[in-house]
């Protein structure tokens, strides 16, 4: 009797040490074909639709170069790309819904900077300026950029201010 369970055990010890390996195997390459066979939300094509024009078999089918799912790689891919296109749009407009347009300025405008950092004096910032000018608006430059001069009547230095101001950040 001893010698039968120690067979058993043994034959049963070694079919599910090969059946879990097969397992282990199949289930990578299960998650391999799974990667490559999930349709992308935007495109509506698997990744080897868009590489090979036609989408992976599962089990390891050979592929039938005269299946009906066969269709010209470059069709596929100017879909994708026009799908694409369209969602970089929808995408913008759901951005940019909230965001309002930047104000614009006119040569002679007077306008106030934002401080950006005080000196580190060890007192507090709490009632220090928030804002130093004003500034007349010299120049319109691109991407909301502006030349701006120091008010003659602020008085505060002997030499005023001339520099470029960028309202972006």
């Amino acid at each position: 009797m001893p010698k039968d369970r120690k067979k058993r055990k043994r034959r049963h010890s070694t079919s599910s040490s090969s059946s879990s390996s097969s397992g282990d195997e199949s289930r990578r390459n299960w998650k391999k074909s799974r990667i490559n066979s999930t349709k992308h939300r935007v495109t509506n094509y698997t990744p080897a639709e868009l590489l090979f024009g036609f989408p992976l078999k599962m089990n390891n089918d050979v592929h039938d170069s005269e299946s009906e799912d066969n269709v010209d790689v470059t069709t596929i891919r100017k879909r994708a790309a026009k799908r694409l296109e369209q969602n970089i749009i929808k995408q913008d407009i759901t951005f940019n819904k909230k965001r309002s347009p930047p104000k614009m300025y006119k040569v002679g405008d007077l306008v106030l900077t934002k401080v950006i950092s005080n000196p580190a004096t060890g007192e507090s910032k709490k009632l220090l300026p928030k804002f130093r000018g004003p500034f007349k608006i010299i120049e319109v430059l691109p991407n909301d950029r502006y030349r701006v001069k120091e008010d003659l009547h602020t008085g505060r230095s002997k030499r005023p201010y001339e520099g470029v101001v960028d309202w972006n950040t």
